[in-house]
């Protein structure tokens, strides 16, 4: 007698049926008054975002005249409008993305204050964002304040991945850092109680799979 190949499948939702369910939350970050909200409730954030304000409001006029001149002199050749709108995206997370300054990021402030409250907690975080820039100077500012991290993005080989990975599902470091590109299939970070985006991907799949994840 023949015995044909056998395969035996889980599906995701009886896997899942004995975790808690993910809560999402939405931050709303408010530069002019220098605050983050959530549920309603306004939190104070440490800095001065006049320039970081500043210099999103020169490049969302720079794209208002864009598209005025686009309108009128359709034969003028110009940037896209994918690549005004990604500048747009790129300032609100980081205005070094955009211009060689020292502007602080309202962002960027965000995200440590939502990370070193869940530290205080005990808690394990995973942080991604499309932009390496803003990833490492978050790595930068916890590892200054001697708070180990662990940290990966596309330009790291594999064996050093792996080796990050293992600090953090180990419990050696609190904080998993990467760019969404990185974790693609295969990266599970089981250890991880919760994930914030620095900047949201505009793709629901892209950020489905980055939740899934942990």
């Amino acid at each position: 007698a023949h015995l044909s190949r056998i395969v035996l499948r889980r599906k995701k939702d009886d896997v899942l049926r004995g975790l808690p369910q993910k809560v999402e939350r939405a931050y709303f970050i408010h530069p002019d008054k220098g605050t983050m909200s959530c549920n309603g409730e306004e939190t104070a954030l440490a800095g001065d975002f006049t320039e970081q304000l500043e210099i999103y409001n020169t490049i969302l006029y720079d794209y208002y005249r864009w598209a005025a001149s686009r309108s009128r002199h359709r034969g003028k050749k110009a940037h896209s409008r994918a690549v005004q709108f990604l500048r747009l995206r790129q300032v609100v997370l980081d205005p070094v993305l955009v211009e060689d300054t020292e502007a602080e990021s309202i962002e960027l402030a965000a995200l440590k204050a939502i990370a070193e409250e869940r530290l205080k907690n005990d808690k394990y975080g995973v942080v991604f964002s499309e932009f390496k820039e803003p990833l490492r100077a978050i790595r930068n500012y916890f590892v200054n304040k001697n708070i180990p991290v662990s940290y990966v993005d596309g330009e790291m080989d594999s064996q050093a991945r792996r080796e990050e990975i293992d600090k953090f599902q180990n419990g050696e470091t609190k904080l998993f850092i990467s760019t969404i590109a990185t974790s693609g299939v295969g990266l599970h970070l089981t250890r991880g109680d919760y994930v914030v985006f620095l900047g949201k991907p505009l793709k629901d799949s892209t950020l489905q799979q980055a939740i899934d994840r942990l």
